[in-house]
């Protein structure tokens, strides 16, 4: 019998690959030769064909293949070994995606939990994403627009080996660490070949065919046109079809909100970024979940642009982003970002007071729409508009309507929000500006002037914005009312009352606007009785007094 100690490896072994841009490293394992060991056995054992051992010695430089020593080591690739197809198995999918078995079929429908296989091509539609996981715990995270082709997924012992085609479109691979299993992953594009191991990288192939690819995590090869590099973490390349791999470089950092808000009130939603330094353009992407699975909305910006949204419901979200810089390369992607949207209860819509009004009231009636979710609403009339000199405020107004109590002759700014039966406040109304205007004045008049049979009453001119309204009783308190009349000078005649007697006169002032101020204090003017009528009635007193004698 004979013992054999396999370690699972790999190594920089190369041979051509159809239907890529180049060669890679095969992936070996590394047998330890035990007393008794011989290499037809070895073979026997290990391979599919036990026939390739001459292949195994030419590997191995093997001068006698007859005749090899305990503790020696071989390699044996993985391509020759007894082995089983895996299965992928899709574990999240948004939007569209379908599925070619092999070449030449038709396409279907993909479905969660779908089982991906050898010799499958996978193709998501816009606005759409899947995640196919491996038996080995690897994943591949295939974004909008994108075409993967299965062209090998293998298991030998503990060893797992895959091998994806990106035609086009944009991945992300994530392969797992300390678990006890060795994983390789190739991505053939059109342009190059990346292989990995215990890392997460992102590959894409744009339109032009130019692969690019960016480590998270760990490290990959990238070949291209017989030329291979290695791209450290933080690193990223670039690969034009014909050409070598372009000199690694760092991948920028990712931008961060600007002035970020704990709760995001109103909608659109609207978000600013920070400058980073040889960024052409950001990525922005709004999820439902932390791990940027479910996603909402991608989009690219520019630096000093806005990122948008229309619409989001309440709730909480997670937003990534990453910079661009000007080859294309996307940077490092930020931690998730919570970004908590609470639009509900909505503010009221303002009736009264109108926006720019005046008013002649010092009180003035407040009023505006009822809102589903509010269970009060808050209020505030201030003298500017930040609110920082507030005059009046309430937090408990259970109805639509609130009457302001005496307010000076000024402008003032009000604005009223709705207030959930958690007590959570949405956000303010739009302010409204108003001002409350004083009456025009009262205009005081002269003590009227009698001349024979007319009476002329005057008052100092106010100017030509304004008209006058004139009132003449024979009472005091004005309830008989002589004379009522508008006029637009500072001063009338009237003719003399023909009855004796104690009059009285007043006079207000009203604006280019029609606004009425206060009547004036009365004047007043005695109408006297003629001489002869004196005479004749002293006689009459008289007569009637001899008469009762």
């Amino acid at each position: 019998m004979y013992r054999i100690w396999a370690f699972f490896l790999i190594f920089s072994l190369f041979f051509p690959l159809p239907s890529t841009a180049g060669t890679i490293a095969e992936p070996c394992i590394e047998v330890s030769v035990s007393q008794g060991d011989y290499l037809i056995a070895i073979c026997e054992q290990y391979l599919d064909d036990p026939r390739e051992w001459r292949k195994i010695a030419r590997i191995n430089k093997l001068k006698n293949p007859h005749l090899i020593y305990p503790g020696q080591m071989l390699l044996l690739p993985i391509a020759l070994l007894r082995g089983e197809p895996i299965e992928g198995t899709v574990r999240f999918l948004r939007g569209d995606a379908e599925i070619q078995e092999k070449d030449g079929d038709g396409w279907r429908k993909l479905l969660l939990t779908d089982s991906i296989r050898e010799g499958n091509t996978v193709k998501t539609g816009k606005d759409s994403a899947i995640e196919v996981q491996f038996e080995s715990g690897d994943s591949w995270d295939q974004r909008s627009d994108t075409i993967l082709g299965v062209t090998s997924a293998r298991k030998k012992s503990d060893f797992f080996f895959h091998q994806l085609f990106l035609q086009a479109g944009k991945g992300v691979t994530n392969i797992q660490k300390a678990t006890g299993r060795e994983s390789r992953f190739e991505i053939d594009t059109p342009a190059s070949i990346c292989a990995a191991r215990g890392t997460e990288f992102r590959t894409s192939v744009d339109a032009s065919e130019v692969t690019r690819s960016e480590v998270l995590e760990g490290m990959i090869d990238v070949e291209a046109d017989s030329q291979r590099i290695t791209v450290a973490e933080g690193e990223g390349t670039l690969v034009k079809k014909g050409e070598p791999p372009q000199i690694p470089k760092k991948l920028l950092p990712p931008p961060e909100i600007s002035d970020k808000k704990t709760i995001y009130k109103k909608m659109p939603l609207e978000l600013a970024f920070r400058k980073i330094e040889g960024a052409i353009s950001y990525r922005i992407v709004i999820a439902k979940d932390r791990e940027i699975r479910d996603v909402l909305s991608e989009k690219l910006i520019k630096p000093d642009a806005l990122f948008s949204l229309a619409q989001l419901d309440d709730g909480t979200y997670y937003l990534q982003a990453q910079s661009i810089d000007d080859e294309g390369l996307e940077g490092l992607s930020s931690s998730p970002d919570e970004v908590v949207v609470r639009v509900n209860p909505v503010p009221p819509y303002i009736q009264s007071p109108v926006d720019g009004g005046e008013y002649r009231e010092t009180a003035v009636p407040c009023s505006w729409l009822n809102v589903k979710d509010a269970a009060a609403y808050h209020m505030q009339i201030a003298e500017d508009m930040e609110f920082s000199t507030v005059v009046q405020e309430r937090t408990d107004i259970h109805d639509t309507a609130y009457k302001a109590g005496t307010l000076d002759y000024r402008s003032y700014y009000f604005r009223v929000c709705s207030i959930a039966e958690d007590r959570y406040e949405g956000e303010w109304s739009d302010t409204i500006r108003f001002t409350i205007i004083p009456p025009p004045p009262a205009p005081r008049m002269d003590k009227p002037d009698i001349e024979g049979k007319e009476i002329r009453i005057r008052w100092p001119d106010l100017g030509s914005e304004y008209t006058y309204h004139f009132q003449m009783s024979g009472d005091e308190k004005f309830s008989s009312v002589l004379v009522d009349d508008h006029i637009d000078k500072a001063g009338i005649t009237l003719q003399k009352p023909d009855k004796a007697g104690m009059y009285y006169v007043r006079t207000s002032s009203i604006d280019s606007k029609g606004y009425e101020g206060s009547f004036s204090e009365p004047q007043s003017f005695e109408i006297k009785r003629g001489l002869f009528l004196e005479f004749l009635g002293i006689t009459g007193v008289l007569g009637l007094i001899f008469f009762l004698l």
